[in-house]
């Protein structure tokens, strides 16, 4: 305790007992509440990272599982729909087909175009359009719904 007095009364140079017990008495409080304010900050920093992390890792999960029912569901009403239509029905521009393909687009605004398509090339597309040269067999969609049946 003389040495801690000595090297403040050294570094200060301080001259009376007063100013000296004051000089003490405010680092004994200061030093603490400092090393105490770093710790619980940290302590704070590390909580609210971990609970951001969880809130996170949940907010992923609600959304995986949100967009896989989505999926399973628009699934569902393309299977749907594609039951109820055969390749003959397409070769011959069956006005019962418009009417599944129009319907369809019209329950579903996210999707911009319903096309059907079979292997003579014949198509039909909601919204109704007939541009030149269109090959269904040519075109992605036709060539992935050929390999996953």
């Amino acid at each position: 305790m003389t040495a801690v007095r000595s090297a403040l009364t050294r570094f200060f140079h301080i001259k009376k007992l007063r100013t000296e017990l004051m000089l003490f008495i405010i680092t004994a409080i200061v030093i603490p509440s400092l090393a105490l304010a770093v710790i619980s900050s940290e302590t704070s920093k590390t909580e609210l990272r971990s609970k951001m992390e969880d809130t996170t890792n949940s907010s992923i999960h609600i959304l995986d599982k949100t967009l896989t029912q989505l999926i399973q569901l628009e699934s569902a009403s393309v299977n749907e729909l594609a039951d109820q239509i055969s390749a003959a029905d397409v070769t011959s521009g069956s006005a019962r087909v418009r009417k599944l393909i129009d319907k369809f687009k019209a329950e579903h605004p996210e999707i911009d175009i319903v096309a059907l398509g079979n292997t003579d090339g014949k198509f039909m597309l909601s919204p109704t359009s007939d541009p030149k040269d269109y090959d269904p067999r040519v075109r992605d969609w036709y060539i992935a719904a050929l390999k996953s049946s």
